[in-house]
Parts: structure tokens; sequence; C-alpha cells
């Protein structure tokens, strides 16, 4: 199919627990520390993808 795989998505449970109406993490978000992991390493994955592509591109 000549298509990539980005990177698992992250399903955040409890959300109302964990973020505040603007989106940020509350300071005592129960599963902060672990969703913020997820999340980062989910962002470098997409940029490391994002600049491959872009620096590597190949003629269809």
């Amino acid at each position: 199919m000549n298509a990539f795989v980005i990177p698992q998505n992250v399903a955040i449970n409890n959300v109302h627990e964990n973020f505040d109406e603007d989106g940020h993490f509350l300071e005592d978000a129960p599963s902060k520390d672990f969703y913020e992991k997820k999340l980062n390493q989910n962002i470098k994955k997409i940029s490391f993808y994002n600049n491959l592509f872009k620096n590597n591109q190949f003629e269809q």
C-alpha cells in the first residue's frame, strides 16, 4: 500500500481528572507522569518521521 504507520495513539482515560479546560495537565493529575511520558514519546517519533521525510523526499 506504500503507507507509513505513525506511532500508536495515546488513549487518555478520565480526561477530566488529568486536564483543565484549556488542555493543560492539572498539577495534581493522578496519571500526569504516565501520560506526559507517552505523549512526549509520540511527539518525538512524529518529529523524527517528519524530518526524515522532509529531508529525504523520494520521486513518485
